[in-house]
């Protein structure tokens, strides 16, 4: 597999009869890009100078802040390669700099074998993940139904690596494609492998009728080098079933793509990976089913009653002091109990804690109060955090923020993983047999032991 890279006539669409000159280039995860000869648009940023006679006597770029946003609106290009292929780039911007005044699109997207608009539909999707190796113990033919829409993922053998073919039951715009089918199965993999580096989409293709063409898409989403073997995966690929990935297409479009931040490696810096994991506690609670009521057997009008009874005696008790203005005690009590029927974030920790550690209790074997750890530094961090006096005290934070956030990481992998329909028990197998666990487990105690929590 390689990249692409040819020259050819390009045009906006609906104006075919006006076309230039230029270079199309598609890069291994990289943005596919066009080098026009000349502009096909104006480009509000150049200026041209003429001389009395009407002859051009040179041009300027502006760098005026609303002419490089006009110029920088993405649009369509169709083109027509010297090879003989249609090929359409979506979402194109103008990255031409100073100086050249030469065209240079690059696009979030391309499409090699037609000529599409942006609010084109396709029938389905097929994609290759990574090296052929994850894929190669799924069969031809295995099929699997998508329980929110009905779609179905099939297996297609290849020489090459296997591809998983999405056939939608309903037309779908690429870029829904993308996120739900293609960029959540690639969510998968990398949480059941826990790798050190992201792994890829190795190609993609979609289809625009039931019986039409298989298209070549290219962009960094659809099309890169596989990764390097990974030698400590945390799953074994056998895990990776066509079931299991129909099932996580739903469940991750629910999650509403923000598995991924526990897909990924994780950045530095222990302030920034507890903002980003502790509140995914509370946003992976809401989206699962798990209880979200405080008082699941009151009625909406008991406890809209409720409310009302403590508004208007706040009020009545505010008119007693001439320092308080009722009207803004009533409104900031309001505002207090706007979430009262709701779960706290500590019960939605505590939730979350007791499902996973029933299977792996040794993400939490050597934290005493798991949720009421998460809770805590979730708001130091997010509400009132208070400086550390000195030296000591922030480098107990600091210990606190990370025995926090490295288990909230392991803790929430592990629950995707349950959700995703991984047997309990060789998810706890697996994770014990995983080296960067057993380090985690060994770090995470010796963190507690500074902090004095034995």
């Amino acid at each position: 597999m390689h990249g692409l890279a040819a020259e050819g006539q390009f045009w906006i669409p609906g104006n075919p009869e006006n076309q230039v000159r230029g270079e199309f280039t598609a890069e291994l995860g990289e943005r596919p890009e066009i080098r026009l000869s000349s502009n096909l648009v104006h480009d509000l940023r150049v200026a041209t100078h003429r001389q009395p006679d009407g002859t051009i006597a040179g041009r300027s770029f502006s760098a005026n802040a609303a002419r490089s946003v006009s110029a920088f609106r993405p649009i369509t290009l169709h083109g027509q390669l010297d090879t003989g292929e249609p090929v359409t780039l979506l979402d194109a911007q103008n990255h031409g700099a100073a100086g050249s005044f030469r065209p240079n699109y690059r696009g979030t997207a391309a499409l090699i074998g037609a000529t599409v608009n942006a609010e084109q539909l396709y029938s389905a999707v097929r994609f290759r993940m990574d090296r052929p190796y994850w894929l190669g113990h799924l069969t031809d033919g295995q099929t699997s139904v998508v329980e929110d829409d009905g779609s179905t993922l099939i297996v297609q053998a290849s020489g090459d690596g296997n591809w998983l073919v999405y056939e939608s039951s309903a037309p779908a715009s690429l870029r829904q494609l993308e996120m739900r089918v293609v960029s959540g199965c690639l969510a998968l993999l990398q949480l059941a492998l826990h790798p050190s580096k992201d792994r890829t989409i190795r190609e993609t293709q979609v289809r625009i009728g039931r019986d039409g063409p298989w298209l070549a898409a290219y962009g960094a989403a659809f099309r890169a080098e596989p990764g390097a073997m990974e030698h400590d995966p945390l799953l074994t690929r056998d895990q990776l079933t066509v079931e299991r990935f129909a099932k996580w297409i739903d469940l991750h479009n629910k999650l509403d793509g923000l598995a991924w931040v526990i897909a990924r490696p994780l950045p530095s810096g222990e302030q920034t990976r507890v903002l980003l994991l502790t509140p995914l506690v509370e946003g992976f609670h809401s989206r699962l089913p798990y209880q979200q009521s405080r008082f699941p057997e009151a009625s909406k009008k008991s406890l809209k009653r409720v409310k009302q009874a403590a508004r208007r005696a706040a009020a009545a008790q505010a008119k007693e002091d001439p320092n308080l203005d009722p009207n803004r005690v009533h409104k900031a009590v309001n505002d207090a109990l706007s979430h009262m029927g709701e779960v706290g974030y500590h019960q939605r920790a505590e939730d979350i804690v007791t499902e996973v550690c029933a299977v792996i209790p040794e993400i939490a074997d050597s934290v005493p109060d798991l949720p009421g750890l998460l809770t805590k530094v979730r708001n130091e961090l997010a509400h009132h955090l208070v400086p550390a006096k000195d030296a000591e005290a922030l480098k107990l934070h600091a210990l606190e923020w990370r025995v926090a956030s490295n288990t909230t990481s392991w803790l929430l992998r592990a629950l995707l993983l349950l959700r995703a329909g991984i047997e309990p028990d060789v998810l706890h197998k697996r994770f014990l047999m995983s080296q960067r666990f057993a380090f985690f487990r060994a770090n995470t105690a010796q963190h507690v032991r500074e902090l004095g929590w034995e």
